[in-house]
């Protein structure tokens, strides 16, 4: 059973919120800093990692360190992550933080975080979070090594390639939806879109869409063994049959 739930959290229309001085916040700032326009930050001006930051405009720092600043501030957070270098300090922003339904993270403390910021795969529009729920941050930063590999750098030019064929698909069933959209990201489609030839990849999604709604005079029958009926006893090319059929009897 997961111990915590994957989301992704939409940071353009509020900024989030970093409060303290403690070292480590400073890993949060730029983990933050790739995603939304703003991030704001209530801090000691004596803690010295601001100085990393100090020319970077899209960092507004809003007040000295600052129990009632800190306090009036995270109302309205989409998330929250602070570390005072004050057990007391922290519990007491978390208190408040969680009073007004907001997710906060500790760092370097997970009894007290109610969220995690894991290992990021940034193919965007493609992200691929990777967590062990504050267990074990090196484990996820392998993973996240392994990603990289395997994906181009340029992958989030696929899913903005199937976001454009989306309006082209409204004649096909769900199932031939989904079967052509596998056609596609498995098929020299992809392989076009990543090597930077738009134009043979939409020549391929032209042919694939002709097939796929032209008549079917011949359907394909397939008779899937169910056995015992457990699904997940099924051999993978049974399931994927199932998967794809346009009907099941």
């Amino acid at each position: 059973m997961m111990q915590n739930f994957p989301i992704f959290v939409d940071l353009h229309v509020v900024p989030p919120l970093i409060i303290g001085a403690a070292p480590a916040l400073a890993a949060k700032l730029r983990l933050l800093r790739k995603a939304p326009p703003l991030v704001d930050v209530i801090s000691s001006k004596k803690a010295q990692w601001r100085a990393e930051f100090a020319t970077d405009t899209d960092v507004c720092w809003l007040a000295e360190m600052d129990r009632r600043a800190a306090t009036a501030a995270v109302k309205g957070r989409p998330l929250v992550s602070l570390n005072c270098k004050d057990e007391s300090l922290n519990r007491f922003l978390v208190a408040t933080d969680r009073a007004f339904g907001l997710p906060v993270n500790v760092t370097d403390n997970r009894a007290l975080s109610g969220f995690y910021l894991g290992a990021i795969v940034d193919r965007a529009p493609v992200i691929i979070g990777i967590s062990t729920s504050g267990l074990a941050p090196v484990l996820g930063q392998a993973l996240r090594a392994r990603l990289e590999n395997m994906l181009p750098r340029n992958y989030g030019r696929l899913a903005r390639f199937l976001a454009d064929l989306r309006g082209r698909l409204s004649a096909l069933t769900p199932v031939r939806r989904r079967r052509f959209q596998h056609d596609m990201i498995n098929g020299p489609a992809a392989r076009h879109v990543l090597a930077g030839h738009p134009q043979l990849a939409e020549a391929c999604a032209d042919a694939a869409l002709g097939y796929e709604t032209r008549p079917q005079d011949h359907p394909k029958i397939t008779l899937v063994a169910c056995g015992s009926g457990a699904a997940v006893r099924l051999p993978a090319p049974a399931t994927e049959a199932i998967r794809q059929a346009d009907h099941l009897l």
